[in-house]
């Protein structure tokens, strides 16, 4: 089992703590937002934290269309 870097675990005490998240979730989430990353979930409840860079995607014959890409940040 790998570790989790001191400050993902802090991120994601929070995280877990403030809207209630199952762990994965909120390690998934921790690591996005520590890394600047994009994350892509299907699940409503990650996609609406306001600390994540999230974006709305267009899915092309099943496939996501990547000129559709386009991130935000959720003020």
């Amino acid at each position: 089992m790998g570790v989790i870097d001191e400050s993902i675990k802090g991120v994601a005490i929070a995280l877990r703590k403030q809207h209630r998240l199952k762990l994965p979730d909120a390690i998934i989430a921790a690591t996005a937002q520590s890394l600047k990353a994009l994350l892509l979930t299907s699940d409503l409840k990650l996609a609406s934290l306001i600390t994540l860079t999230r974006s709305r995607l267009k899915m092309d014959n099943g496939c996501i269309s990547p000129s559709t890409l386009h991130n935000e940040r959720n003020v």
